[in-house]
């Protein structure tokens, strides 16, 4: 019995170490915030473009309620994008479904300012904020009146609706960035990044 142990023994400690299986890493370059860099991960290259596409600073549209119809338009694009982004890793699946939700009710929201500004009336803008919103906050509603009042000046007009613009962005589906990065990051996707100075390097 002691002589098995022993030889037990010498065998384990002369066995040669197992070493650690490592997973190869693809680099790509990219463009971020209008600078190079290098995405990196343990992926194929064409997912790691896919998964940079839809970024949010790659996808994200400028949204202006000065300009509904434009923004309505680029909303629309990235909401496209976003649902028809197939073979992405399931750890981006929140991410990509909160986003659409947020854009989706932007979109009504825009349509909704495009009916406001022509008739000045509210009636569309109540309709989409009753839809999209669990609950309004009274700001909103006072805006909504306030649009409703007669003779109301288009310079006055146009700073209530980008007041209530702001509102409802602040009390829908909340911006999933950092979703986004939290994602990438348990898959051990990085960017590589060197952001001139005064620029921050993404997390």
């Amino acid at each position: 019995m002691i002589q098995t142990l022993i030889v037990l023994l010498t065998s384990s400690f002369w066995a040669k170490p197992i070493l650690a299986k490592t997973t190869p890493q693809t680099q790509i370059h990219v463009t971020l915030l209008g600078q190079p860099c290098l995405l990196q991960g343990p992926l194929d290259e064409s997912t790691l473009r896919l998964i940079h596409a839809i970024g949010p600073a790659q996808l994200y549209p400028t949204l202006l309620s000065s300009d509904p119809n434009l923004s309505k338009s680029e909303a629309k694009k990235a909401l496209e994008k976003i649902r028809s982004a197939s073979n992405l890793p399931s750890l981006l699946d929140s991410y990509r479904e909160k986003l659409g939700k947020r854009l989706e009710a932007q979109i009504a929201f825009l349509e909704s300012i495009g009916i406001a500004t022509k008739t000045h009336q509210s009636l569309a803008l109540q309709k989409t904020s009753k839809k999209y919103l669990k609950q309004e906050p009274f700001q909103l509603i006072h805006l909504f009146k306030s649009i409703d009042a007669p003779s109301k000046h288009h310079t006055v007009m146009r700073d209530v609706i980008d007041q209530a613009f702001d509102l409802f962005n602040d009390n829908i589906e909340p911006d999933p960035e950092e979703d986004f990065h939290r994602a990438i990051k348990k898959l051990n996707i990085q960017y590589h990044c060197s952001f001139e100075e005064g620029e921050a390097e993404p997390d």
